[in-house]
């Protein structure tokens, strides 16, 4: 199934290929290491970016003198690759020649011995040390995750997700909830580790940020008991909103590179029954290897792709800009004009009339946010998130409405992220990302687009006011090319082959401090 955007006013689009050529039998690096939970990730290597799609990954277990196949994965467009271990021990990751494409072998690495791992209280990325249970530096033993896993390979991490929920990522803030009302629901937040940041502190501050953005809703929270273990806060609470009360708990998680804040909560009636299971998709989460996100500039737009992305074919005009991953995931941006054939007068209206033009039907908006306008009244812009179907495929989206009044006529802007319905909970933070960064026509400089782009990710009071830390990012730039990449810090390499860093290939990058 390949299904197309079709914009009548604005761009036909399809889907780019390419084919790269190489020289013969390029040489391939295989990188190998243990995240939490028992399971495994790494990524390939290579001059030439077919060598490191799709290949298929051999983890092998040391049995005596042999080399014993114990699981096959394959790597993504990016060359990444993940999969879960069984049992303790020493282990390679193998990948065979293939065509033009040479073999390479990874580093022999000690897994941790068991089944399940301690939460993020296991080894961070970067690090080859035990991901299995005992206690970590600062915290008791968490509990195996037993659930199933959803892995994010732009930003660098996984969580539970049961059947039927959601995961909205904004960066910096992971949410699971059970439906869009949001009334059951987990929050984790991971930030580095770094000598200014302690657990008591973090906790305190992203509590804090719960209590704000429950206020700016119409709720109140109220801390109804504190307690510390080792050193770690944690806290329960009530949460009043919409004549209802919801109970909830919150703590710090530690490991050795990350602090993550964790907070969940359910409708009082049922948290009792609920919270084993709400602890337990906190416990899940787990940080892996992250994706750079290259900027690009071109005579209209400034914008930024991972690995595996690109401009659709003819997907780019003076005033539109199409991306893909060619899995079926689409960014999008439009300049419009309200005309006979397509009218709006409102960021709502501008949103329907889109969405209908693009053949996206069936459309059910989850949730829909018109931030006030300065000096208060209506604004005139609109974010929603909705299901649909497209082609006769089930679609999950994100799109983001500017309706203005030009003097008699309306202009307006249209922001899109979309996915199939399937691949939702996987992506949806790279479409955020993706859709709030590109600019047209633009003059500014880099630090003018990281806070538009922070303006973006804050549509729902979610992720406001970090820094590049606990906003999960850093601004890099590659010393031979002069190309800027933004970085999640789930990407940096401990041991890169020129240090701890991050990087593109094998060339270190240069860190870029924003004013």
């Amino acid at each position: 199934m390949r299904f197309r955007l079709v914009v009548t006013m604005v761009v036909a689009v399809g889907v780019m290929t390419g084919v790269a050529s190489a020289a013969a039998k390029p040489k391939t690096s295989v990188s190998l290491q243990f995240a939490a939970h028992g399971s495994f990730n790494g990524r390939l290597r290579s001059s030439t970016a077919r060598c490191i799609r799709s290949r298929v990954v051999r983890l092998e277990k040391q049995e005596g003198r042999k080399w014993v196949t114990v699981s096959t994965v394959k790597s993504n467009r990016s060359g990444r690759f993940h999969g879960t271990l069984h049992r303790g021990g020493r282990y390679r990751a193998v990948v065979a020649a293939n065509g033009s494409c040479a073999s390479g072998t990874s580093k022999t690495l000690a897994a941790p011995a068991g089944t399940g791992s301690g939460g993020p209280g296991g080894s961070g990325p970067g690090t080859s040390g035990s991901g299995g249970g005992g206690t970590s530096p600062s915290g008791p033993r968490q509990p195996a995750c037993n659930l199933p896993l959803t892995h994010d390979p732009y930003d660098g991490f996984h969580i539970a997700v049961p059947s039927g929920w959601e995961l909205l990522t904004l960066r910096g803030q992971l949410q699971v909830e059970k439906d869009a009302v949001g009334a059951e629901a987990v929050v984790v937040v991971p930030a580095a580790q770094t000598s200014g940041l302690t657990p008591a502190g973090y906790f305190q501050s992203e509590l804090s940020a719960i209590e704000s953005e429950a206020a700016a809703g119409g709720g109140t929270i109220t801390v109804t008991g504190n307690s510390s273990q080792n050193g770690i806060p944690s806290a329960t609470f009530t949460w009043s909103v919409g004549g209802q009360t919801l109970s909830g708990q919150a703590t710090v998680l530690v490991s050795s590179t990350e602090l993550v804040f964790a907070a969940f909560w359910a409708p009082s009636a049922v948290f009792g029954t609920e919270s084993s299971l709400l602890s337990s998709i906190a416990d899940c989460y787990g940080p892996e290897q992250g994706s750079l996100y290259r900027i690009f500039q071109d005579a209209a737009f400034t914008y930024m792709m991972p690995p595996g992305w690109s401009v659709t074919s003819n997907g780019e005009t003076a005033n539109s800009l199409l991306l893909t991953d060619g899995q079926e995931d689409f960014v999008g941006y439009a300049l419009l004009q309200s005309i006979s054939t397509f009218q709006f007068d409102s960021p709502q209206s501008l949103i329907d009339a889109y969405l209908a033009n693009v053949q996206i039907t069936s459309v059910t908006s989850l949730w829909s946010v018109t931030p006030p306008a300065q000096g208060g009244g209506s604004g005139n812009t609109e974010y929603e998130e909705f299901t649909g179907t497209l082609e006769g495929n089930p679609v999950h989206g994100v799109i983001y409405g500017q309706a203005t009044n030009a003097g008699g006529f309306y202009t307006g802007v249209v922001r899109l992220g979309l996915a199939l319905a399937a691949n939702w909970n996987a992506v949806n933070g790279a479409l955020i990302q993706m859709a709030g960064f590109i600019q047209h026509d633009f003059t500014q400089d880099l630090q003018t687009i990281n806070q538009i782009n922070q303006q973006w990710q804050s549509f729902s009071n979610q992720v406001a006011n970090f820094d590049d830390i606990l906003n999960n990012q850093q601004l890099t730039q590659d010393p031979m090319t002069g190309i800027y990449y933004d970085a999640p810090y789930d990407s940096y390499e401990v041991e890169g082959p020129n240090g701890p860093g991050y990087y593109n290939n094998d060339q270190l990058l240069n860190i870029i401090n924003r004013p």
